[in-house]
């Protein structure tokens, strides 16, 4: 698993989502990657997006280990470099989360006890039916009109220019307990897919209960495949071909597009690790 050490970000600021609640956004990616703090500039929340550096960065020549030859060549010499097919992924720390949290796993676990699960990506565990906004009530529609906001922000048209779609949503929970996981899938008819933490089961605070979730690479292992030892210098180099993590905490919302392969890491707790996740399509 690769960690993203350069800690260039895209933020996207402005006016603040639809339904939020004020208060500043908590800035640290969860799990693996790492972003600088910030102080959120509006009231409500912003997005914060893991992505290339954007185009007309320029790096300067090192000099470090080269020969004197090559350094006076490379003297003056400046290396433009843009990161191409970028896949974002954007984080969202919800404020105010505990009250919102404890009357969200009380309406899940209620209708767990009461409905089978579906069997879907879920290896173990519990997986509602997709109509969570149906029998989810005030907090569940909270959240997907969050997510509906954060989505609009994160898509334009193809010459750039914002967009406003008209999001058809399909939502559902997911309860994890000991041993459970989710394999790897992705989303089928959708754009945006994303995951809200209701409990995280103590895995925020000890990394060894696993229950991550995992992104893979879209290339697949193709830039590991040569020389494995070998990573692309700048942000998010080290996980070419590899996997990136995200940690779930409660309050956490996340969007990524439905396209990319993910997967959820057997959650070694005791308790239980719940979430809400979603598709966003037109």
């Amino acid at each position: 698993m690769g960690r993203c050490n350069a800690g260039r970000t895209i933020r996207l600021r402005g006016e603040a989502l639809p339904g939020a609640p004020a208060g500043p956004m908590i800035r640290p990616w969860p799990g693996g990657v790492m972003v600088p703090r910030a102080a959120c500039p509006v009231a409500g929340l912003a997005v914060s997006v893991s992505g290339r550096a954007p185009a007309g960065t320029v790096w300067r020549a090192e000099s470090g280990g080269q020969s004197a030859e090559t350094q006076r060549s490379m003297a003056g010499l400046n290396i433009a470099v843009k990161g191409l097919f970028a896949t974002p992924v954007a984080a969202i720390e919800l404020p105010d989360s505990a009250a919102r949290n404890k009357e969200l796993e009380a309406v899940i676990l209620a209708r767990r006890d009461a409905s089978a699960s579906v069997q879907a990506s879920n290896a173990g565990g519990w997986h509602s039916d997709r109509d969570i906004a149906a029998w989810g009530g005030p907090r569940v529609a909270e959240i997907l009109t969050l997510a509906q906001s954060a989505a609009t922000k994160l898509t334009a048209d193809r010459d750039g220019n914002p967009v406003r779609p008209a999001w058809k949503v399909m939502a559902w929970a997911n309860v994890n307990g000991p041993g459970d996981s989710n394999i790897c899938h992705y989303h089928p008819g959708s754009f945006w897919s994303g995951t809200y933490y209701v409990a995280d089961g103590g895995c925020a605070s000890d990394p060894a209960l696993g229950g991550e979730f995992e992104m893979l690479d879209p290339r697949g292992p193709g830039p590991g495949m040569y020389a494995p030892s070998l990573k692309f210098a700048g942000e998010d180099g080290q996980s070419a071909g590899s996997a990136e993590t995200i940690r779930p905490r409660p309050g956490l919302l996340f969007l990524f597009p439905s396209w990319l392969y993910h997967q959820v890491r057997p959650y070694r707790g005791t308790r239980l690790r719940i979430s809400i996740a979603f598709n966003l399509g037109l």
